[in-house]
């Protein structure tokens, strides 16, 4: 049986598209959490508009802190740095340059 009666599916549907802040709504006036609410308006097909992630891609990554240590030592391929830890490789690269 479902947690889910006609009256509750009928406002979910009525509120489309859903997002998170609709969906926490709608979860503390049925009782159930907001994953759930999220779930069955999917199993139903409903509209459901994800949060944007946020990406941290303004941060540098191993990759390119090792490209720059070869940069800063002209040589050709250190990519066996790309196992050691960020924090080392950020004292590396100040310590070369």
């Amino acid at each position: 049986m479902s947690k889910y009666t006609p009256t509750m599916i009928e406002k979910m549907s009525a509120a489309q598209p859903l997002n998170l802040a609709k969906a926490q709504t709608f979860a503390s006036e049925f009782g159930v959490s907001h994953r759930s609410i999220i779930a069955k308006a999917l199993s139903l097909g409903l509209t459901y508009e994800k949060k944007d992630v946020v990406s941290s891609s303004s941060k540098p990554t191993k990759r390119d802190m090792v490209a720059e240590i070869e940069k800063a030592l002209d040589a050709d391929t250190l990519s066996g740095l790309e196992g050691a830890s960020m924090r080392s490789l950020e004292s590396l690269l100040m310590s070369i340059g």
